[in-house]
């Protein structure tokens, strides 16, 4: 096909079949999601290319769609957000909650967002044990 890449809408990437990169993905605080799944597409790559396996790829997408929520939700909150985040990216560690954290809020506009929430320290999630000595997982809640 004779298709320009400016006309393409997606590609393949690392082996996945993903959305152009934008041509300016700071344009906006919500940035460009052409392909409707609740993650920008320059996050959606830059997570296509960090996460080789479907399983942490898909984990990783799972945690920057909430967070995206903080972008283009107003009403949503902080915290709870955070906690979804974490509860769906529990298994890819801090290093790497950190890392979707900081692709997702990639800007100074995007990181005011969350230095002007009253309650945007990141959440700990921690297991704790029920009156019969059994692990409770915070998460199931």
């Amino acid at each position: 096909s004779n298709t320009s890449d400016s006309q393409k809408t997606s590609e393949n990437y690392y082996g996945r079949t993903l959305p152009q990169e934008p041509s300016n993905p700071s344009a906006s605080l919500a940035g460009t999601d052409s392909n409707n799944n609740g993650v920008r597409d320059d996050v959606e790559r830059a997570l296509a290319s960090t996460f080789k396996s479907d399983a942490d790829f898909t984990m990783s997408m799972n945690g920057a769609a909430e967070l995206q929520k903080i972008l283009t939700d107003t009403g949503s909150s902080y915290s709870v957000v955070e906690r979804k985040f974490t509860c769906s990216t529990v298994s890819l560690g801090e290093t790497n909650q950190g890392l979707i954290r900081n692709i997702v809020f990639n800007t100074a506009e995007r990181q005011s967002v969350i230095k002007n929430s009253s309650e945007s320290q990141p959440t700990s999630v921690e297991i704790t044990i029920d009156s019969s000595g059994n692990a409770v997982n915070p998460c199931s809640n």
